[in-house]
């Protein structure tokens, strides 16, 4: 009877949980809890460790029976890491947690499977709760994005992001040559290559911004590449334009302490 069991939990759609990390010892107990307690979900939770030397590796050996695959070793970044989590998945969909990230509610992953199954979707994705320990702020980021969208720079961050495995390889998974700004890269060719993406309005994750991705001016340098490769000068100089305008008021927000009101702008 077990057997058959685990059978016919092997024939459900595998969701693969990738966590990369580096010195995250702080906080990566809680993001490995967040999954760990999912309900009626079938789960593969891969966490790639760039080397940490903080005690890392002492939470990832304290869960090490719930993680089904893991490494420890340096790498070229945290792109390097998602790739190398995507190559060691198991599963039929792909997401990425950050070590300092967290899911919303202990059903999150039930009820991707459904919508998966339910919709034969590519792509599906949700709200996150944004939030900055370090500038003290947090909001929900709860809109849709189309390739229109993409055109002027806004992006789907990759806490709110299930991606069918076949799709992501067929992308050529995460390009090095962008250190903050590949998952943005890979949605432009997400976006260009399939039209099955639907947008679930439910919160996924709490995502921390306080991280790699935080570094604005080396993220507007690397959209704007992008937007130029894939949808011509003509976005790009527009986003550049208003990026720039953008970027002089972030920097204002951060000398006069506001910054926690940044988030108006990001709506």
């Amino acid at each position: 009877m077990r057997g058959l069991l685990e059978n016919m939990k092997d024939k459900k759609m595998k969701v693969s949980i990738i966590i990369p990390v580096y010195n995250g010892a702080k906080t990566l107990e809680k993001a490995i809890k967040s999954v760990i307690v999912q309900k009626n979900s079938n789960i593969n939770l891969v966490i790639i460790d760039g080397g940490s030397t903080d005690g890392t590796l002492d939470i990832i050996n304290k869960y090490k029976s719930e993680i089904d695959y893991y490494i420890s070793e340096p790498d070229k970044g945290i792109y390097d890491a998602m790739n190398k989590g995507i190559k060691k998945s198991k599963g039929d969909v792909l997401y990425f947690l950050g070590s300092d990230d967290y899911l919303c509610s202990k059903n999150v992953i039930k009820d991707i499977i459904k919508k998966f199954e339910k919709t034969g979707a590519d792509i599906i994705y949700g709200n996150v709760n944004k939030y900055s320990k370090k500038y003290n702020y947090s909001y929900i980021i709860n809109k849709r994005i189309s390739l229109g969208g993409l055109k002027r720079g806004n992006k789907i961050v990759h806490q709110a992001l299930f991606v069918k495995k076949d799709l992501m390889i067929s992308c050529n998974l995460f390009n090095l040559n962008y250190k903050i700004a590949s998952d943005f890269d890979f949605e432009c060719k997400c976006f260009l290559k399939t039209k099955k993406i639907y947008y679930l309005n439910e919160n996924i994750s709490f995502y921390c911004a306080d991280g790699t991705s935080s570094n604005l001016n080396k993220s507007y340098n690397e959209t704007s590449i992008i937007i130029r490769k894939y949808f011509g000068y003509y976005f790009y100089i527009r986003y550049k334009m208003t990026r720039v305008f953008r970027l002089m008021i972030f920097n204002f927000l951060i000398k006069t302490k506001l910054i926690k009101n940044y988030y108006n702008l990001q709506k």
